[in-house]
C-alpha cells in the first residue's frame, strides 16, 4: 500500500507547474535505495521528484548494476549526476572496494 506522502509526491509530481511555488528552495527528502539512503531535491523534477515518487532510478541500469557488482570491485562513474549508482555501487562493493564518481 502506498503512503500519505509518496501519494502527496505523486500528486505534487503529476502537477508540477501548479505545485512549483510549493516548494521551498534548498529542500531534501531521503529516499531509501536499494542499501543505501540518498537525498534528493524535489525541486529537481527531472531526477529528484521521480526518485522520491517512485522510489527508484532507472529499474533496468540498478538490476543490471546490482548483479554484476561484487566486494572488492573498483567502479568508475562518469557522469554520476546525483549518485544514485555511485551509492549503489558503494553498498555493494563494501570497504574493501573503491568507487569513484565524477560529474563532468
Amino acid at each position: 500500500m502506498t503512503g500519505l506522502a509518496t501519494k502527496v509526491r505523486r500528486f505534487a509530481y503529476d502537477h508540477r507547474r501548479f505545485v512549483t511555488w510549493m516548494i521551498p528552495p534548498g529542500v531534501t527528502l531521503p529516499v531509501r535505495g536499494p542499501g543505501f539512503t540518498i537525498l534528493v531535491r524535489p525541486d529537481d523534477w527531472a531526477v529528484g521528484m521521480r526518485i522520491a515518487v517512485r522510489r527508484e532510478h532507472e529499474p533496468h541500469v540498478t538490476k543490471h548494476l546490482e548483479a554484476a557488482l561484487e566486494p572488492g570491485m573498483t567502479v568508475l562513474d562518469v557522469g554520476a549526476n546525483i549518485g544514485w549508482f555511485a551509492l549503489l555501487a558503494a553498498s555493494r562493493v563494501g570497504n574493501a572496494g573503491r568507487v569513484h564518481a565524477f560529474e563532468p
